[in-house]
């Protein structure tokens, strides 16, 4: 089974390896690269400083691009390339595995498939399955069960903070009519 691939959003020329990017693991960081040339004239090491440009696929841990950034990879992951030049933390957006409560081991073999988010492991295709080993196909319907469960959590909030919200009015209401009762019957009794 291939991966899907959305062109939609791609511009001419441009290339989708792994459909949807905001899956895609990546980071950017400087290293140094060794000019040849001028270290031959000067007979040492001269190096540059670059941009560099770190691409992983969740679930696969032997697919690992990693070169010097170009253009085109400041626009496609701007929010990534924002959060280095201003030095931030560049994290992976989603939840964090780490509140599935599973255990150490799976933990450390899935980041060590560039896996560390809940959404990343929910949407891992089948054909990556094998990779992360046994019981993989379990670990990733627990991920979108507790994504669904998230879900409703989140809508039994909105509705109790709804009812919530005209719970109050209504009580603030009440509040302002026994308020003006008070000062009516203060004033009938003054009048006596």
């Amino acid at each position: 089974m291939l991966a899907s691939v959305n062109t939609a959003n791609m511009k001419n020329g441009e290339k989708a390896i792994h459909g949807d990017d905001n899956k895609l693991f990546v980071t950017f960081y400087t290293d140094k690269i060794l000019l040849t040339e001028q270290t031959e004239q000067k007979g040492e090491p001269v190096y540059r400083e670059v941009e560099m440009i770190s691409i992983k696929i969740p679930g696969d841990a032997k697919t690992v691009v990693e070169r010097e950034v170009e253009r085109k990879d400041t626009e496609r992951f701007k929010a990534q390339y924002n959060d280095f030049k201003e030095g931030r933390k560049q994290l992976q957006e989603g939840t964090p595995l780490e509140r599935m409560n599973l255990g150490k081991t799976e933990l450390g073999n899935l980041h060590h498939m560039n896996i560390v988010t809940i959404e990343q492991l929910s949407t891992i295709p089948d054909f990556l399955l094998d990779d992360l080993g046994l019981g993989a196909r379990g670990l990733r319907d627990g991920a979108t069960k507790w994504l669904e469960n998230q879900k409703v959590s989140m809508n039994e909030f909105e509705t109790l903070k709804a009812e919530n919200e005209a719970l109050s009015s209504s009580l603030k209401e009440t509040q302002d009519t026994v308020k003006l009762m008070r000062e009516e019957m203060a004033k009938l009794q003054a009048k006596k």
